[in-house]
């Protein structure tokens, strides 16, 4: 399968672990939307600015390793996602990801 259109970066398992470390400890500093819709907003604005590492060939490969980092009952997730989507960081982000990666990033968390 042929890499997508997007921005890529060399993959580095340490750094990986270390920026998902990082971002999990930022949510956790905050107290005013679910810690894993933090965590995920985080992420998403990473994926803005410095794009997926080479890992993955397409965004559609990025998000069988995104979906699962929300909570696995599907009420929470629920929640999450629409704080996901409600957020002003994420709006902004939005314009960006989707010409990006030619995708919906809204349809695609909703």
């Amino acid at each position: 399968m042929p890499m997508s259109t997007g921005k890529f970066y060399p993959y580095n398992i340490s750094q990986s672990r270390e920026k998902s470390k990082k971002r999990m400890e930022k949510a956790r500093q905050q107290n005013t939307i679910p810690v894993l819709a933090e965590q995920q907003i985080l992420h998403l604005i990473e994926v803005e600015k410095e794009g997926l590492p080479d890992c993955y060939k397409t965004f559609d490969d990025f998000l069988d390793d995104f979906f699962p980092d929300f909570s696995w009952n599907l009420e929470d997730s629920s929640k999450e996602k629409k704080a996901v989507c409600d957020d002003e960081r994420f709006k902004n982000i939005t314009p960006s990801l989707n010409k990006t990666w030619d995708i919906d990033i809204t349809k695609i968390l909703s």
